[in-house]
């Protein structure tokens, strides 16, 4: 792994899970500090993936100033004040399609007991109240603007809280959000020069931020006698290894934009780019802050063990169910873990000769002179995208690592009878099912399973009620069966599509086409198909009508029923659509840094198999803990157990889950120092 950013994303999911599920604990204590980190972990996550150039300094330096200049905003916007200015950052950010601008706010929203992050949206006159007096569950403001210096809907300043000789959490966030950006813009002006704070927090950017090219405004020049032209040959002479087009006088008035303005935008084309030696200051950051999760989850674990519900055999026999099925999910994620990350690693391998091959390739050099070897521009944004497209789907085409891996996983299992020919490409690939893996004793046994599934996918009503004497082996069966269904929707996905309400449909264009796939298995009566079909609560697995591939996606997208899996597993399947989303993140980050060489191209070859991982384990866990989460609320209410045993059985999964995501993020930051 080479980036943070998608074990970030993941790690930040679980934690919120986490900070809703501890309400049974009661616990104030343990909900202040699981926010006090997810704030940290929340703003990094934000921070990676955009590209943010921090504005920062003492108080009354001119700041806000210096930006509403920039952008020639009104002055009822970010209003001046005496004093102290903004306490969270503030998101200066540029996109394409607005007209003026627009004000929101992100925070910790608190309903029926659950916190959560919301976005919601300002007027002016709030957005400014905002600004100056936020509470402690306000993470960030945003002003979105009409394209006009960055001309990148990905890229944003950030406007921070000024410098102070405090211990406020504010200030904490403030140097958080400076590590996190992807360069800083250090605003200083005459009057506090020479200040004592202003020196020392100009030697911690020297310090920590130097090798990041910080930028220095020296604002107010228009009430200088001189321009600031002593202010500036004291700079120099007190930093003197700061080159000179780093240093930039700048004031109110048409006369300096036009004379100084120029001067920012070629600092901000040649120095904004992040380097390998700041990301290692930014990873060292985070691993600190994940560190400090530790005494708070040590903390939820002794408070579980003395958390106190009613019991009885039918708490404990839910408990053994769900424990079977976690373990059965933990398995097989560890499995599916290691095949993906070894069929990517192949794959960027591929990706990273075809590079080589490109670069030297005469007609391909007047493309990425500007990409890989000149500083790079905001400008050659698409070339670079067609590039990395084009070279990663000629060696990974219709997702083919994560098919591969996921057929590793099902032939471990049990489910196919024979191995695969890894070189073919082609649906024939697909080889037969073994159909003793559900049918091991004759017709029994799925009828056993399929009375399971229906006790717990549906609302059938059955004379007899228990589950069978082999429900706990049944139970084992669901996750392979829903890794399954996960391929066969990943072969199929270029024919499917998601609608508003996340209901998968087939356009009609396509429909023939679906029944053109697995040709080899189309009529293959199986047992298998008709087991993701209980799962999934399909009628026609229960009326004998499913038995095929085609069957099982022509009676997926036609599904109605709200309360099936079938319904809610499309919000699953949209995340198969999602992923040339992974393009636009990767381009995030890649305009933090110099691509002036082939080892540099080499290194996002790897960042896009790290995205793809990322989102790859994303999918399978979000499918697992729809299938969990079903089984566990189908367990609860057909034994008839209490809320609380409820909520201590989500925290137990939450706790278990954190704690995974937590420990992948901690050893990719170990390793990576």
């Amino acid at each position: 792994m080479q980036t943070p950013e998608v074990l970030l994303l993941n790690f930040n999911k679980t934690l919120e899970i986490l900070l809703k599920s501890s309400i049974i604990l009661e616990d104030y204590e343990i909900e202040e500090n699981l926010i006090r980190i997810y704030k940290k972990t929340y703003l990094s996550q934000v921070f990676f993936n955009k590209y943010i150039i921090a504005v920062s300094g003492l108080q009354g330096v001119g700041k806000t100033t210096f930006l509403k200049n920039l952008y020639d905003l009104d002055d009822n916007i970010l209003e001046p004040n005496i004093g102290r200015g903004e306490k969270i950052p503030v998101l200066f950010s540029e996109n394409e399609s607005i007209q003026k601008p627009t004000f929101s706010l992100t925070y910790f929203e608190k309903i029926e007991q659950k916190t959560f992050i919301n976005e919601i949206e300002l007027s002016n006159n709030e957005f400014n109240k905002k600004a100056k007096n936020p509470n402690d569950r306000d993470l960030y403001l945003e002003i979105k603007l009409p394209y006009k210096l960055l001309n990148n809907s990905t890229a944003s300043f950030a406007l921070l809280p000024g410098f102070e000789s405090s211990n406020e959490e504010f200030q904490n966030i403030l140097f958080h959000s400076l590590i996190c950006s992807a360069s800083c813009i250090f605003v200083l002006d005459e009057m506090r020069f020479a200040d004592y704070r202003n020196k020392n927090y100009l030697n911690l950017i020297m310090e920590k931020f130097s090798s990041a090219n910080p930028i220095f405004i020296l604002t107010r020049a228009d009430q200088s006698e001189d321009d600031n032209q002593e202010l500036l040959e004291n700079f120099k002479r007190q930093y003197a290894n700061i080159e000179d087009d780093r240093i930039i006088i700048f004031g109110i008035g048409k006369e300096y934009k036009e004379k100084y303005l120029p001067k920012l935008n070629d600092a901000l084309l040649k120095y904004v780019n992040n380097n390998f030696n700041f990301r290692k200051v930014q990873l060292e950051q985070l691993n600190k802050i994940i560190i400090e999760s530790r005494p708070i989850l040590d903390k939820i674990e002794e408070k579980l063990l003395n958390l106190k519900i009613e019991n009885d055999f039918r708490n404990y026999e839910v408990e053994n169910y769900l424990k079977v099925l976690r373990e059965k999910i933990e398995s097989l994620r560890k499995d599916f873990s290691k095949k993906l990350f070894s069929n990517l690693n192949t794959k960027g391998g591929e990706a990273k000769d075809k590079i080589e091959e490109h670069l030297y390739k005469k007609n391909w050099l007047d493309i990425i002179k500007d990409i890989f070897i000149l500083r790079r521009k905001f400008k050659v944004r698409k070339e670079l995208e067609d590039i990395i497209k084009k070279i990663w789907n000629e060696v990974d085409s219709n997702n083919i690592s994560l098919n591969n891996s996921i057929e590793d996983i099902l032939l471990s299992n049990g489910l196919f009878m024979e191995s695969k020919n890894k070189n073919s490409t082609e649906n024939d690939k697909l080889i037969k099912y073994n159909e003793s893996y559900i049918l091991i004793e004759g017709e029994k046994d799925i009828d056993s399973f399929k009375k399971d599934c229906s006790l717990l996918f549906t609302n059938k009503k059955f004379e007899e009620v228990n589950f069978s004497n082999n429900f706990k082996n049944n139970l084992e069966k669901m996750p392979i069966l829903f890794l399954e269904l996960l391929r066969i929707l990943n072969y199929n996905s270029k024919n499917l599509k998601v609608d508003s309400k996340k209901i998968v449909q087939v356009p009609s264009e396509k429909g023939n086409s679906i029944l053109e796939d697995f040709t080899n298995l189309k009529d293959n009566h199986s047992t298998i198909i008709k087991g993701i079909g209980v799962i999934l609560g399909l009628d026609a697995a229960y009326d004998g009508k499913l038995d095929s591939i085609p069957n099982l996606i022509t009676a997926l997208t036609q599904t109605t029923n709200q309360a099936t899996l079938a319904t809610q597993i499309g919000t699953g399947i949209g995340i198969l659509f999602a992923v040339g989303y992974l393009y636009k993140s990767l381009l995030n980050q890649i305009d933090k840094s110099d691509i002036r060489n082939l080892e540099d191209s080499k290194y996002f070859i790897n960042q896009i198999t790290d995205h793809l991982y990322g989102k790859y384990m994303e999918l399978f866990d979000d499918l697992m803990n729809l299938l969990y989460n079903k089984v566990k609320e189908s367990l609860e209410n057909r034994y008839n157990l209490s809320k609380e045993f409820s909520r201590k059985e989500s925290l137990v999964k939450a706790l278990s889950d954190f704690k995974d995501k937590r420990t992948e993020l901690r050893q990719f930051l170990v390793s990576s120092k």
